[in-house]
């Protein structure tokens, strides 16, 4: 009786039954890199990365106030186009033709954008939220 216990013991102590290894998924292609915008950070020309359009901005809105104005704000593209029509509107803004408004606006929108990185203070922007009202 002692050995038959004994042997019912260590056959529940052994090691079960081993599966079969199993072999690992086929790796997977990584998704897509979404498209990088056309910015080069590195030409930075008072504030304004090098993207299309940076001349145009800085032949246009130059002539009234310093770039500091155009970097320290993140607005959509409908914001921008208002605020170019209240200057002209207001402040005397010359009419801007209809292609380079166009470019300016692109510009605006891709650098100074809501989303865009900021070129002019890296540091503020993790601790400072950006303004909800924009």
């Amino acid at each position: 009786m002692r050995a038959t216990l004994l042997a019912v013991g260590l056959m529940a102590c052994a090691d079960p039954p081993t599966a079969p290894p199993v072999a690992p998924p086929p790796p997977q292609a990584a998704p897509a890199a979404p498209a990088a915008p056309l910015i080069d950070e590195s030409d930075v020309v008072m504030g304004l990365v090098q993207a299309p359009g940076r001349d145009k901005v800085l032949a246009t809105c130059l002539a009234c106030h310093s770039t500091a104005l155009i970097t320290q704000n993140r607005m959509t593209r409908e914001r921008w186009d208002h605020t170019l029509t209240w200057m002209q509107e207001t402040q005397g803004l010359w009419p801007i033709p209809p292609e380079d408004r166009a470019l300016i606006l692109d510009y605006l929108s891709l650098t100074q954008g809501i989303d865009a990185p900021r070129a002019d203070s890296p540091w503020a922007e993790p601790l400072y939220a950006p303004n909800p009202i924009w």
